[in-house]
C-alpha cells in the first residue's frame, strides 16, 4: 500500500470555497483508492469556518487586532502547519502539497522535505501581477476593504505588488528544485513551472475533478428568454472578464437573464444599475445556487484568461455546471475536456453566439450532459491515475 498526504495550508478566510470543495470531493473519492493506496487530507486553516471537516485542523486567531495580529496569526499559522508536517511526513511515501506563492516558511522548510510533490493552480507570477489577490489581502489586513478604492491604497498595493514578485522569482524557483515532482491542474501550467527550473523535473497534469454524485442535478425550469449563471467567489478578478461579459450584453437590445453569484460584485452593479437583466445574488449556498441553476440554460466560465497568459484552464466552477447537468460557455480550452465535447464551447464574447448557444443547449436534457460529462470530471478517476504515477515517481 502507497500512503500519500495531501498537505494544504489557507490562511485566507475569503478564499476559502474553492479549495475547500475540492478537498471534500477528493475526501469522498479518496476512499475508492483503498486498499492500494491510503490517501489522507489535512489542511490547516485559520478561524472556525470549516472546522466540521474531520479533515481539517483550525487554528484559534490571536485576539491581537489589527495589521500586526493578522500577522501574528499568519505566521503562527505557518509554525503549527509545517511543525505538524515534519513530525508527520514519515508516515507518508509520498506529501503532496498545494503551493502557496511567495512564502517564505515553504522554502525554509523545503530543506527537509521528502518527496514532496507542489500542486499548482495558475502561473503564479502572472496571478500576483494582476494584483486583486494582493490588494484584497492588504485591505483585509488593514480591516478596511473599501481602501482598495483608493488612490493611497493602490499605490501601496501596487508596491505590495511588486515585492511579492521579487519574492515568488526568487524563492519560487529554490523550492520547486527541492521537490520530486510538480504537478498542475493543466499541462501548460506544469510545463510553466517546471520552465522556472534549470534542471528539470517530473511533471504530472492533474485537472481538477468532482465527486459527481454529491452534486444535485438541477431541475429543468428552462423557459421564455434565455438565462445565464455566472458564478466565481470573487467576480472582480480580471481573469474572469465579467466586465466584457457585461460590456458586450448591456449594448444589446435582446432579451436575456444574467444571474451573478459571487462576492465583490459592487462595482459591476453599479454598472448595470437600471437594467434588469443583470441579477446580482451575491455569494450563495449550494440549495440557493441550485435554485437559479434550474431556471438556466448555460453556465459561463471565464472569459479573459489571456489576462494572466494562460490559454487553458480546468476550473472547479465548470465541473459543478456540468454535473449539475448545465452545459458551458467559456472563453479557454478546458484541460480536462476532450476538443469535441458538445456541452462545453470555446467562443468570443459575443451577444449572438452566448445567447444562440443557450437555446440550442435546451434541446438536451439535464441528465444528458451530466451522462456525458462524468468520465471526464469524476475525482476518483483522477486520483487513481495520479496516485499510480506517484507510486512509479518516488521509485525512481
Amino acid at each position: 500500500m502507497k500512503k500519500i498526504l495531501h498537505f494544504v495550508l489557507i490562511d485566507f478566510e475569503w478564499d476559502m470555497t474553492g479549495p475547500i470543495n475540492q478537498l471534500t470531493f477528493e475526501r469522498t473519492a479518496a476512499k475508492s483508492l483503498e486498499p492500494d493506496f491510503l490517501w489522507e487530507i489535512k489542511c490547516f486553516t485559520l478561524g472556525e469556518q470549516a472546522s466540521e471537516y474531520d479533515f481539517v485542523i483550525t487554528f484559534t486567531p490571536n485576539k491581537m487586532k489589527g495589521l500586526f495580529g493578522k500577522i501574528h496569526n499568519n505566521i503562527k499559522l505557518r509554525r503549527t502547519a509545517f511543525r505538524w508536517l515534519k513530525e508527520h511526513q514519515n508516515q507518508y511515501d509520498a506529501v503532496v502539497m498545494r503551493y502557496n506563492y511567495a512564502d517564505p516558511f515553504v522554502y525554509w522548510n523545503s530543506r527537509w522535505f521528502k518527496n514532496v510533490f507542489t500542486i499548482h493552480h495558475t502561473f503564479e507570477i502572472e496571478q500576483i501581477q494582476l494584483g486583486g489577490g494582493i490588494k484584497q489581502l492588504f485591505a483585509s489586513f488593514l480591516g478596511k476593504p473599501d481602501l482598495t478604492q483608493s488612490k493611497m491604497a493602490n499605490r501601496l498595493g501596487n508596491g505590495i505588488v511588486a515585492i511579492v514578485v521579487f519574492i515568488e522569482k526568487h524563492l519560487g524557483k529554490r523550492i520547486l528544485a527541492r521537490t520530486k515532482g510538480i504537478l498542475g491542474v493543466t499541462h501548460e501550467i506544469a510545463e510553466y513551472e517546471n520552465a522556472r527550473l534549470k534542471q528539470k523535473k517530473t511533471c504530472y497534469s492533474f485537472p481538477n475533478g468532482i465527486d459527481v454524485s454529491s452534486i444535485e442535478l438541477a431541475k429543468d425550469e428552462r423557459a421564455d428568454i434565455p438565462k445565464l449563471i455566472f458564478l466565481a467567489s470573487d467576480v472582480s478578478l480580471s481573469w474572469h472578464g465579467l466586465d466584457l461579459l457585461i460590456d458586450t450584453l448591456r449594448n444589446s437590445k435582446e432579451s436575456f437573464e444574467v444571474h451573478i453569484i459571487g462576492s465583490s460584485y459592487s462595482q459591476f452593479a453599479e454598472i448595470c444599475m437600471g437594467d434588469a437583466r443583470f441579477i446580482f445574488h451575491g455569494m450563495r449556498d449550494w440549495d440557493y445556487r441550485k435554485r437559479i441553476f434550474a431556471k438556466c440554460d448555460i453556465g459561463i466560465a471565464q472569459l479573459a484568461l489571456e489576462r494572466k497568459g494562460m490559454k487553458e484552464a480546468c476550473n472547479l466552477k465548470v465541473r459543478e455546471y456540468l454535473a449539475a447537468g448545465l452545459s458551458v460557455y467559456s472563453g479557454h480550452k478546458d484541460a480536462g475536456l476532450p476538443d469535441d465535447f458538445p456541452f462545453y464551447k470555446q467562443g468570443a464574447v459575443d451577444t449572438t453566439a452566448i445567447l444562440d448557444y443557450a437555446m440550442e443547449c435546451r434541446k438536451f436534457s439535464r441528465e444528458e450532459v451530466r451522462r456525458q460529462a462524468t468520465p471526464h470530471i469524476e475525482k476518483k478517476n483522477m486520483m487513481l491515475d495520479l496516485a499510480q504515477w506517484i507510486g512509479k515517481a518516488i521509485q525512481k
